[in-house]
């Protein structure tokens, strides 16, 4: 039998503070103009365009460029977080999934980049699982996440 899967985009954290994709390079530029804004203007401009297939580019092009520019994209997005109240919607599902014991069965996909999913897991109580497969430790207080993008 498979499990259900729910697939989240970026509606689903933009509420909370996370950049939609067409506003994420302006974001990353303003708060990073060493690495982000320091671009040349042409990768500027497909950054601005299409992020997902300029950074394919840029890796393609300019691998060199890439690891300082994920490192600060990663510290971006760590600065993100939930309110204690648990009143997002990421933690009143996992709240819903809970009462309902049905958290351990749906494989949750995200294509965010954000953790937000995963915070609003583990202050439910939940340990992220991101391999898919029952871990050695009792799986009944995971949460399995996959995500795309890495």
């Amino acid at each position: 039998m498979s499990s259900p899967l729910i697939l989240f985009g970026a509606g689903a954290s933009c509420s909370i503070g996370p950049p939609l994709m067409r506003d994420l390079y302006p974001r990353l530029s303003d708060a990073y103009p060493v690495t982000w804004g320091a671009l040349p203007p042409d990768l500027q401009a497909g950054l601005t365009d299409d992020f997902e297939m300029a950074m394919d580019g840029l890796c393609e092009s300019q691998g060199h460029l890439v690891a300082p520019l994920m490192q600060d994209m990663a510290v971006f997005f760590a600065g993100f977080g939930l309110r204690a109240d648990r009143s997002d919607s990421y933690s009143r599902l996992i709240a819903e999934l809970h009462k309902r014991d049905r958290v351990q069965s749906v494989l949750f996909s995200t294509l965010n980049y954000e953790c937000l999913l995963e915070i609003g897991s583990t202050m439910a109580g939940y340990r992220i699982n991101y391999s898919g497969f029952p871990t050695a430790t009792d799986s009944s207080g995971e949460v399995t996440v996959s995500k795309p993008h890495g």
